[in-house]
């Protein structure tokens, strides 16, 4: 039985931070390159949002005009309107209007989150989670069936 508190006890500590999370500013990955994503991790900071900018939003633009193609990687904060936009519809975002106006042939792809730092390159705290519980549940159901 106590293996179950336990369980519980872990669990419940991993699981206070994305539950009291609310209203506080949300933190994201900020960089911004022009080769590739390897560049734009190397320049990575983490950032604390301003208020109205709860969403971390992670992003590429191509852009091409007379046979030179152009690249913009990027993650930062962003509006939760304005995010769920972009995602919807890349070529909302403001640089590939730009951009197209100038008469360049432009690929937008834009994805948002709410957790804090979601917009890193790796999911891991997600995925420990996962494994944590399935863990519990596992050595919960050793105890009642034994």
């Amino acid at each position: 039985m106590s293996s179950i508190i336990l369980c519980t006890l872990i669990f419940g500590a991993y699981l206070f931070p994305l539950v009291a999370h609310g209203s506080s500013p949300n933190e994201c990955y900020e960089c911004f390159a022009h080769t590739s994503w390897e560049d734009c991790i190397n320049k990575t900071i983490s950032r604390t949002c301003e208020r109205g900018d709860y969403m971390c939003i992670k992003g590429k633009i191509s852009f091409s005009k007379n046979s030179k193609t152009e690249h913009i990687f990027f993650k930062t904060c962003a509006n939760g309107n304005e995010c769920m936009t972009y995602e919807k519809d890349g070529t909302q975002v403001p640089t590939c209007q730009d951009k197209k106006r100038q008469g360049y042939s432009v690929e937008c792809s834009v994805t948002c989150c709410e957790d804090d730092k979601c917009n890193g390159a790796v999911q891991g705290q997600r995925v420990s989670g996962l494994l944590m519980f399935v863990s519990c549940v596992l050595a919960a159901k050793k105890l009642i069936w034994s």
